[in-house]
């Protein structure tokens, strides 16, 4: 894409897809910037919430260290992803932008620290940097940052559920209190978000604005 790529929340902005490990389970699924397309359901298998985070990481540790590239596998090693490691991983990703070619990059972070909004200004498709960058420095070292160290004990469906109560703080009561997926709720919103031509609830910034808050 000619000019500036910009990518903001919520999570399945485009480079929330290229960048972040997915919102509700470790891994990311590419869209673009407009739609809020669907995540994995959230898992069963621990009571009605199913594994915690770090349950679901380190069962999947041996795939992602397979997978990884050597400067991720380093980070892996410990089965931790430490505070100071993800900052040194976002500060590697966004270099190697940079060294490909496209100087004018910035990120904005979620409150977690994770990062939520994207832009790489100039007038080449930086996509392919992006994501030869993202799949080197910033792909299990954002998934194991949320994973082992943000919140490690919480569990998808509690995370579902604190993102449908503040979703529904906001007025859009159509998403259940008790949603079973994140397909679910972001359906729902799409499905107000059409129908409301004059944009009078603004069901995707409350979507977006929820999505930061609750869920990174």
């Amino acid at each position: 894409m000619a000019g500036r790529l910009q990518f903001s929340s919520p999570l399945a902005a485009t480079l929330m897809a290229i960048l972040v490990a997915a919102a509700c389970s470790p891994q990311p699924s590419p869209s673009d910037a407009s739609s809020v397309e669907t995540l994995p359901d959230a898992p069963v298998g621990r009571g009605d919430d199913g594994p915690t985070f770090l349950e679901q990481w380190q069962a999947g540790l041996p795939d992602y260290r397979s997978k990884a590239s050597g400067f991720e596998r380093r980070l892996l090693a410990d089965g931790v992803v430490t505070e100071v490691e993800h900052e040194a991983a976002i500060e590697a990703f966004l270099d190697c932008i940079r060294r490909g070619g496209f100087s004018d990059v910035s990120a904005g972070r979620a409150p977690s620290g994770l990062i939520s909004a994207f832009s790489v200004g100039g007038s080449a498709d930086s996509t392919e940097v992006v994501l030869g960058c993202q799949a080197e420095f910033y792909t299990y070292a954002s998934q194991g940052f949320k994973a082992t160290t943000w919140d490690p004990d919480g569990t998808e469906a509690e995370r579902l559920r604190e993102l449908a109560r503040c979703i529904r703080e906001g007025g859009i009561i159509e998403v259940s209190p008790e949603p079973t997926s994140f397909r679910q709720i972001s359906n729902i919103v799409k499905s107000i978000s059409f129908s409301d031509h004059q944009n009078v609830r603004d069901a995707q910034g409350v979507f977006g604005d929820c999505v930061n808050r609750e869920w990174w």
